[in-house]
């Protein structure tokens, strides 16, 4: 039977904005049309017929009347969760966080533990009561803007969860990625266009390694750190190092600059194409979206060698 129509109790809320979002994108074998249907409050709904009198009118209810998604009428659960346990999705682990978030925002008001003034006011929960607030007639617009914000999340966790493992492991079979051991850090180098991929090393569940070497197939290569022990990987010495070797690579003679010299931040003239961004604790060579910036002209088996005078332990 094709849905038309979601109806919900009140105003849209985190939980029952994830059952809607679930339904719409996993649920259309189950309820042809549903990614289509629109949003609805009507608090009495469930009270005039039964969910499959509801069903067969093309109307779904979420979190009213006696249907198999009101959370209200079953012990320690949420509607998001009876959705996605409807729809055997509940064990997809990259829905994990958002029917975590959904429970506890449900549950306990707690979708946002900060009590810093701007972290609950524009976290996610505060964002949606603002909406509601402005757009109260209208719980359409309030659950278009989220969704797309659910989608992105669970995108993103599928490719960290399930993706990324696999396109490691095939860069690993074909000779594209190798790990270097430093003194008290690791650190892997990568031939992969793929961006999301350094984000996923640097994470428990990719290695967490402390710094991640990334060549583009443009030749352009970026080089990012992350975080040891809550603070940043000194990466003054690698920078003026690459500089160094660079300035070598294109004029075939050594710099007669300082070592303080070459490791500012930011860019220095005689190696342009190379920026050094404390901020984000990175050296790009042209970042994430390559502009004009010539890629470097250092040889890539060359780059093993400049981590390790680095990073060498002083005596």
């Amino acid at each position: 039977m094709n849905i038309s129509k979601i109806t919900i109790p009140v105003r849209p809320q985190p939980d029952t904005i994830l059952a809607i979002y679930l339904l719409k994108y996993f649920g259309s074998n189950k309820f042809p049309n549903i990614e289509k249907a629109i949003i609805q409050i009507d608090p009495n709904a469930g009270s005039k017929k039964t969910h499959e009198e509801y069903i067969k009118n093309g109307e779904l209810l979420i979190d009213v009347g006696n249907g198999p998604y009101n959370h209200h009428v079953k012990e320690n659960t949420t509607a998001s969760l009876l959705v996605a346990q409807d729809l055997n999705i509940d064990r997809d682990p990259s829905l994990s966080k958002l029917l975590k978030y959904a429970e506890r925002d449900d549950k306990f008001g707690l979708g946002t533990i900060s009590k810093d003034t701007l972290d609950k006011t524009f976290g996610l929960s505060g964002l949606i009561g603002s909406m509601n607030k402005e757009y109260p007639q209208d719980p359409n617009k309030v659950v278009n803007i989220v969704i797309p914000l659910l989608e992105a999340h669970y995108l993103e966790e599928n490719r960290r969860i399930k993706e990324l493992p696999k396109i490691y492991t095939e860069l690993l079979k074909q000779g594209k990625a190798f790990e270097l051991k430093l003194p008290n850090m690791r650190a892997v180098f990568l031939e992969s266009d793929n961006i999301s991929i350094p984000g996923y090393l640097r994470a428990q569940a990719g290695g967490k390694y402390d710094i991640v070497v990334q060549k583009r197939s443009s030749g352009h290569v970026n080089i990012l750190s992350r975080q040891q022990n809550n603070k940043k990987i000194p990466l003054e010495n690698l920078a003026a190092t690459i500089r160094i070797s660079e300035i070598y690579a294109n004029t075939g003679k050594e710099t007669e600059k300082k070592i303080e010299e070459l490791s500012v931040p930011g860019k220095i003239a005689e190696a342009e194409n190379w920026y050094y961004d404390p901020a984000t604790n990175s050296i790009q060579n042209g970042g994430v979206n390559i502009d004009s910036t010539p890629p470097t002209q250092i040889s890539w088996e060359h780059f093993p060698e400049i981590l390790k005078i680095a990073f060498e332990e002083k005596e």
